[in-house]
């Protein structure tokens, strides 16, 4: 006798991790920015350019699980909590990331 049982899958798992990992790196991203701003770090350090770069790593991490959260929900047969909750925590360090650039446009 055959069940049918719902398996978590893959992709909603991965999109779990990278939005907990894009969650993490950038609120340790921003609290080491405000270490650097608040401490007159010299112009020639590197270390804006590794945070920038880090920066725009962790945007990547939670765009790519966005697109496996989105993918996984569109699965048959298949358990979505993993995949909505990669989408949601995968959202919010790009609204947040939004939001600061938003507040900073007027000074560019």
């Amino acid at each position: 006798m055959e069940t049918d049982v719902q398996k978590y899958s893959g992709m909603g798992i991965a999109s779990f991790v990278l939005g907990t990992v894009s969650i993490t790196g950038f609120f340790n991203l921003s609290m080491t920015l405000g270490v650097i701003i608040n401490s007159g770090v010299d112009k020639g350090s590197i270390l804006p350019i590794v945070t920038g770069l880090l920066g725009i790593f962790y945007i990547l991490c939670a765009a790519v699980g966005i697109g496996l959260g989105i993918a996984e929900c569109c699965a048959k047969n298949r358990r979505n909590v993993f995949a909505i909750l990669g989408v949601i925590f995968s959202a919010i360090p790009i609204l947040l990331f939004a939001i600061v650039i938003g507040m900073n446009f007027h000074k560019l």
